[in-house]
C-alpha cells in the first residue's frame, strides 16, 4: 500500500503540469501557478488541521527540522521553473530527476548507507529512460538554465532524504502540509512581486483548473506522499517518484495531443522497468533473497 500512495502522489504531480498549462494563454506561468495553488490550498489545510482537532504548534525541534525542510521545498519549484527561460522543459525536467542519484550520493556521506546493486541498476535503467524520454527536447540549451535545472534536483533530493530521516512524517500530513504550503506561497509570492508577473487570470474558468490542481496536487498529492514515505526507504522513494515524468509525457500526449517519438516510448519502458525491479526487490521476498545473493556473490569491499 505504501508503495501504491507514492505512485499514486506522482502520477497527480505528473499530471498536474498539463493542467496548469491551460492557464499560460490567460497570464499563467509556473511560479504564478504555485503561488495560487498554494494560496488556495492553504485555508483547505488549516480548516482541516482545525477540524481533527489538531494543533499548528510545534515542538522547538519540530520546527527546526521543518524550517531546513523549507529550504529544500521551497527552492525547488523557484529554480526549475527559472530554468525553464533558458532550456527546452523536457531537458529541465531530466536535469531536474537526477535527484534520484543525489539522494544516493546524500545517504552515502551524511548517513553512510550503501547502495544495493539492485539500487544501482535502478538508478541507471531510471537516468538512461529520463534521457530517452526527453531526448526530443534536448539541444538549444545554456549554461545557466543547465546550472538552474540540476540545483532543482539537489534541493529536492535534499528535501526528500530529510523529510525521512528528521522524522517529519510522524507528523500529522495536514500539518506538514500546512507549513509546505506556507512556505511555498511566500517564496513565489515574492518571486512573482519581484518579477511583475504577480497578475490575475484573465478568463474566470480558469480558477476551477487552478483550483481543482491545488486540490490534487498540494493536498492529495503531498498527503499521499507522506504516507508512502513513512515506510518506504528514501531512495527507493526516488526511484517510484519517477512516475511523475512518465505519467507528464503520457498524459501530454493524450490530453494535449503532443506527439510521441519511438525513443520516448522506449525511454518510458525502461522508467517503468526500473520502478518494476524496485518494487519487486523491495517487496517480495523471493526477489530480496535473490538480491542479497547477488551481494553474497560480488561483495563490495570495506575500507579500512
Amino acid at each position: 500500500m505504501p508503495t501504491l500512495f507514492v505512485i499514486a502522489s506522482a502520477v497527480i504531480y505528473g499530471i498536474a503540469p498539463s493542467l496548469m498549462k491551460v492557464t499560460y494563454a490567460y497570464g499563467g506561468s509556473g511560479m504564478l501557478s504555485t503561488f495560487y495553488t498554494c494560496l488556495l490550498a492553504l485555508p483547505i489545510l488549516y480548516f482541516s488541521v482545525r477540524s481533527s482537532s489538531l494543533s499548528l504548534r510545534l515542538s522547538r525541534t519540530d520546527a527546526r527540522h521543518v524550517l531546513l525542510l523549507l529550504l529544500g521545498a521551497c527552492p525547488t519549484s523557484l529554480l526549475l521553473y527559472s530554468s525553464y527561460s533558458y532550456l527546452p522543459v523536457g531537458l529541465s525536467t531530466t536535469l531536474h530527476f537526477i535527484f534520484p542519484l543525489v539522494m544516493a550520493v546524500y545517504l552515502r556521506i551524511f548517513y553512510r548507507e550503501r547502495l544495493k546493486k539492485n539500487q544501482v541498476f535502478c538508478l541507471v535503467l531510471t537516468l538512461l529512460g529520463l534521457a530517452m524520454a526527453s531526448s526530443s527536447s534536448f539541444g538549444g540549451g545554456s549554461f545557466p538554465g543547465i546550472v538552474l535545472a540540476v540545483a532543482s534536483g539537489f534541493t529536492w533530493a535534499f528535501y526528500m532524504v530529510y523529510i525521512q530521516k528528521s522524522g517529519l512524517t510522524a507528523l500529522p500530513p495536514a500539518v506538514l502540509n500546512f507549513y509546505l504550503c506556507l512556505g511555498n506561497l511566500v517564496t513565489s509570492g515574492l518571486f512573482c512581486l519581484a518579477t511583475g508577473n504577480l497578475v490575475l487570470y484573465s478568463a474566470n474558468w480558469v480558477w476551477s483548473v487552478v483550483l481543482v490542481t491545488a486540490l490534487l496536487q498540494r493536498i492529495l498529492a503531498n498527503i499521499l506522499y507522506q504516507l508512502g514515505m513513512r515506510h518506504i526507504s528514501p531512495l527507493s522513494t526516488g526511484i517510484l517518484s519517477t512516475f511523475e515524468p512518465l505519467t507528464s509525457i503520457l498524459f501530454g500526449a493524450l490530453y494535449l495531443k503532443e506527439h510521441l517519438l519511438p525513443f520516448q516510448l522506449a525511454g518510458a519502458f525502461l522508467i517503468l522497468c526500473a520502478i518494476c525491479v524496485n518494487v519487486l526487490s523491495e517487496h517480495f521476498p523471493v526477489f530480496r533473497k535473490a538480491a542479497a545473493q547477488t551481494e553474497k556473490s560480488f561483495p563490495v569491499k570495506k575500507s579500512t
